[in-house]
């Protein structure tokens, strides 16, 4: 069954809870066991959070997050926001050897992102960021 449904709020971090709580219900809807429900709601929060802390450089009240839950074969979210154009892919994977206090900032975060779900996807359109976090689902 294909289903698509979204929702659009500021890119506030009061949202968070609101953002979350939206796409945990849209993906056991869609019938995701609870441990992909999990690393989704991980990997999403990871997301939310970075785009809401650096994708607008100022705090304009018009900053939004769209989000858009795609139900077919697999469970697509995305992720769409107006900010700074950033592809989170293209950023190298830190180097986990180095001892915290010495290892370079920043990331960590993404690489989490990339291990929770199964698949990242990242373009530019329509001077949006679009990133899809998919999920098999199981069988």
């Amino acid at each position: 069954m294909k289903h698509e449904i979204e929702i659009t709020l500021s890119a506030v971090l009061g949202n968070l809870e609101t953002f979350l709580s939206f796409i945990v219900t849209q993906a056991q809807k869609a019938k995701l066991s609870r441990e992909k429900i999990n690393k989704l709601e991980l990997a999403a929060e990871e997301a939310l959070v970075n785009i809401i802390k650096h994708a607008y450089p100022s705090n304009k009240k018009d900053n939004y997050i769209k989000i858009k839950c795609k139900d077919n074969n697999s469970f697509v979210l995305e992720i769409i926001d107006e900010g700074i154009p950033f592809n989170p892919l293209n950023i190298r994977e830190p180097n986990l050897n180095f001892d915290i206090e010495t290892r370079p900032i920043g990331g960590v975060g993404i690489l989490l992102i990339k291990k929770m779900v199964d698949f990242v996807e990242y373009k530019r359109q329509d001077n949006n960021n679009l990133l899809r976090l998919i999920m098999q689902k199981s069988h």
